[in-house]
């Protein structure tokens, strides 16, 4: 500790020591966050495969004996779409 004390001290303008002594600060606040992240203090991270294997919510949707659609229920109305079909404004970004 006492060689950390002092070779902040050989660092003669005290805007660059502080400037030091922060960028060090953040540093570990940073590491130590990414180190709650990989131990689950903010939740499980889902794995690779969980990842592959989304399952989203699809709306029920209710047919005649004839197949005519007679409605949908559902709480979000999500629709599977391919990478074409994005809209353009994402290319743009």
């Amino acid at each position: 500790m006492k060689k950390l004390k002092d070779l902040l001290l050989r660092i003669k303008p005290p805007i660059l020591r502080y400037l030091l002594l922060g960028i060090v600060g953040l540093a570990f606040i940073f590491l130590l966050f990414l180190g709650s992240i990989y131990a689950g203090v903010w939740g499980k991270i889902p794995s690779k495969k969980d990842l592959s294997n989304f399952q989203y919510q699809v709306a029920s949707e209710v047919f005649t004996s004839d197949s005519v659609l007679i409605g949908k229920y559902y709480l979000n109305d999500r629709q599977p779409i391919t990478f074409e079909e994005f809209p353009n404004i994402f290319y743009k970004l």
